[in-house]
């Protein structure tokens, strides 16, 4: 199941998202808000499996696996000061809190979409 599938079958206003490889807590809302930001998150969600369910709303995604299989159209956007995977993933938490704009949130999506 996408996550983004699990968002909107959740009963839960926050799904609480881990990685399978890298300690990072990400926190995912079903929104019906549609703006740029949402829009970014909700399409970045829809490309990530649900491997494992922890408990309600808790999930297990393969997030990091998904930057690396995208890590040329990331360098072609030129979103991060470095390219090694751990440093993207420590940098997760913050871009997931909305420490980025909605501009380069869409940038990020589409490069882990493909679009």
């Amino acid at each position: 199941m996408k996550l983004l599938d699990y968002i909107s079958q959740s009963q839960c206003d926050e799904v609480v998202v881990h990685d399978t490889v890298y300690d990072i807590e990400l926190y995912f809302y079903g929104s019906d808000s549609s703006d740029q930001w949402n829009d970014a998150v909700n399409r970045i969600a829809a490309e990530l499996e649900v491997t494992d369910v922890e408990d309600e709303g808790i999930v297990t995604v393969a997030l990091s696996d998904l930057i690396i299989s995208k890590m040329e159209q990331l360098r072609f956007l030129d979103l991060f000061k470095s390219y090694g995977i751990a440093d993207i993933m420590d940098d997760m938490m913050n871009i997931f809190a909305g420490f980025v704009s909605g501009a380069w949130m869409n940038n990020f999506a589409d490069a882990l979409t493909g679009e």
